[in-house]
């Protein structure tokens, strides 16, 4: 028992160092897409994106892509594991393990409606992320026309809001 554990143990770490590792990759790689996408771009078109659109797609939204590949397989074999756990549930417990597998499909649905709200609230979060970058870039590009017509407290108090 204990060797098993211990081979579980060393290939779970692993795996999860392999599959970070790649994700960190991936991660930097659409970094360096999207900043040289950037660069080919005219400034017509840097007119239609705004800095904050691009620094959460070099931030936010590539760390997230990167993340997601440590836990993509997730999606196969989470369902795998739930039918051997019953299958072993129900030759131990026989119908009493239905009870179990009612558990999990409970929780299932409200880790549903809590990825829903998480997403929500995320977007929401994103949007006034994207508008504090701007302003801050606006703020910064133009700190001689601030400094010059005294503006310091009132742009102060809407970066930090």
């Amino acid at each position: 028992f204990f060797l098993s554990s211990a081979a579980q143990a060393v290939l779970l770490r692993h795996y999860f160092f392999r599959n970070f590792r790649t994700g960190m990759r991936i991660n930097a790689a659409l970094m360096g897409a999207v900043y040289a996408k950037t660069l080919r771009l005219s400034s017509s078109h840097l007119a239609d994106v705004s800095s904050g659109a691009v620094a959460n797609l070099l931030t936010t939204d590539a760390q997230r892509i990167g993340d997601l590949l440590g836990y993509l397989h997730a999606v196969w074999f989470a369902p795998f594991q739930i039918a051997v756990a019953m299958l072993f549930l129900w030759r131990e417990i026989g119908v009493a393990s239905l009870a179990g597998l009612g558990t999990i499909v409970a929780t299932l649905a409200l880790n549903y409606a809590l990825a829903q709200s998480t997403f929500r609230l995320n977007k929401r979060l994103q949007g006034l992320a994207d508008e504090r970058v701007r302003l801050s870039s606006e703020v910064l590009s133009n700190a001689r026309v601030v400094k010059m017509n005294v503006w310091e407290e009132p742009f102060g108090a809407r970066l930090r809001a």
